[in-house]
């Protein structure tokens, strides 16, 4: 049948080659054994029982691809229009995402590199259990598909929408209500994204609101936080910084009615500087500890403070920190405490380990995160802690015995151990096997490079967070 479509590229007839009787491959032109010919039967009688020569042996065969040589040509000639064709499809999905965003997941999917294959291969009926394992990074298509985003808005659980939304703001405008945190990389980022989430994304959106808000990779200015719409700020309760806001954009916090918490990466706890630029709405505080007397004096402003997390410095001693924190302090000591009655939720501590005192006072704390080196039977107290949910272990001389501990534990959910070479693949083994563990950091710790690449291709499914080195 011959096509309408002018681009079809034209596949002349083929006729098959005429084979002649003469030319007719058959086993009987071959002199069997025992068998003289008719042309050779005045010296049948000399040459009997003569075996086939390597040149007969050659003829034959020859013949027999000379009668396939049609069949294989016609073949070829179709793989190359259908390839062709096929060809023509992928240039014409070049202008959409839809090819980079098979070529992203091609690793987690075992999708083939070629574009005729990738053209072929439905999107839209990709497994979700193979999506679910898919975690985006910045590299998502800005232009991916509606139908293939609604999809996954659709179907996937809303851990797995939080993943996606992180990492595409236009994904966030077709999952609306279902996701509850956004992350903008760079200024440029936060206004395109609130472009593209529109009056529709934004009044579903609206509905249900923020929890969480992530502002990285760049300092934002005043402009950049006035150009966040107003329902963002009435729901929004943590906001997550990179670096501080320029000076004059921190009074702009003010509008955020919700804010509950305020993370800034680049400062290991805050100062009375830092203090005084937050609102006073907020209910949990980043602090460097011993407070300087002006930062316990800011700290009077927070009238809904119920949580810290602390660093403490590394000239400091931990048993007194800790006793800042103490529901009944000592009656005989005439020390202010203006961090009475308000909970320790995270730790941490720079340099040295932890005395027994020091010990038996975080056992009292409600601790869930805790940065501390620690070993032996320090280790051995700390998880068994009730409420701890994170721990982090740098360049503590921990082996395999010490990470099968950790392994071991039924409430943690994120680990990380860098530069504890002595673990080896045994400990780490033993630590990616727990299901428990979500976020889990072994960088540098003594792991085989055939172990190392393993997880690096293989990834376990139960971690949203895997780093291997340090």
């Amino acid at each position: 049948m011959r096509s309408s479509n002018s681009n079809l590229p034209f596949t002349p007839a083929i006729t098959p080659p005429r084979i002649s009787v003469a030319q007719e491959p058959s086993l009987n032109r071959l002199p069997a054994q025992g068998t003289p010919s008719r042309q050779t039967e005045t010296k049948a009688q000399s040459q009997a029982n003569r075996q086939p020569t390597a040149l007969d042996r050659t003829r034959f065969f020859r013949n027999i691809l000379g009668a396939a040589a049609h069949p294989i040509g016609t073949a070829t000639q179709l793989i190359g229009t259908t390839a062709h064709l096929a060809g023509m499809a992928a240039d014409q999905l070049g202008t959409s995402a839809l090819p980079r965003m098979l070529a992203g997941v091609e690793q987690t999917v075992g999708l083939p590199v070629d574009k005729a294959s990738r053209a072929a291969f439905s999107a839209v009926r990709m497994p979700l259990q193979i999506l679910a394992q898919w975690r985006p990074q910045a590299g998502f298509p800005e232009d991916a598909p509606h139908d293939i985003m609604s999809h996954i808005a659709d179907h996937l659980d809303r851990k797995t929408l939080t993943n996606f939304a992180q990492a595409h703001s236009g994904f966030a405008h077709i999952a609306g209500g279902a996701v509850r945190d956004l992350s903008f990389r760079g200024p440029s980022d936060l206004r395109e994204g609130l472009q593209k989430l529109g009056e529709d994304g934004m009044a579903r959106f609206a509905e249900r609101g923020l929890h969480s808000l992530s502002l990285t990779h760049s300092q934002f200015s005043r402009a950049d936080i006035e150009s966040i719409p107003a329902w963002m700020r009435d729901s929004v309760r943590t906001l997550h910084l990179d670096a501080p806001l320029a000076n004059d954009a921190w009074p702009c916090l003010a509008a955020f009615g919700n804010l509950r918490e305020v993370r800034v990466a680049q400062l290991e706890g805050m100062d009375a500087s830092d203090l005084a630029r937050l609102p006073a709405t907020l209910h949990k505080l980043h602090l460097r500890m011993p407070l300087a007397p002006e930062t316990a004096q800011q700290l009077e402003r927070f009238h809904d403070l119920k949580e810290v997390s602390v660093t403490v410095a590394s000239d400091a001693r931990l048993d007194e920190v800790l006793a800042q924190f103490d529901a009944a302090p000592d009656t005989a000591a005439d020390i202010k405490r203006p961090l009475e009655g308000i909970a320790l939720t995270g730790l941490k501590v720079s340099q040295g380990g932890a005395t027994a005192k020091a010990l038996q006072q975080m056992m009292k704390l409600p601790l869930e995160s805790l940065d501390m080196p620690l070993k032996g039977a320090s280790l051995d107290t700390v998880l068994a802690h009730p409420t701890l949910r994170e721990l982090r272990c740098a360049a503590s001389e921990l082996d395999a015995t010490d990470a099968k501990k950790i392994a071991a534990s039924k409430s943690l959910t994120k680990v990380e151990l860098p530069y504890n070479e002595k673990i080896g693949d045994q400990g780490i083994r033993a630590l990616v096997a727990n299901q428990r563990i979500q976020n889990l950091d072994i960088g540098r710790c003594g792991g085989s490079d055939r172990l190392i690449l393993d997880l690096h291709k293989r990834r376990p499914t139960h971690l949203n967070r895997l780093k291997l080195e340090a």
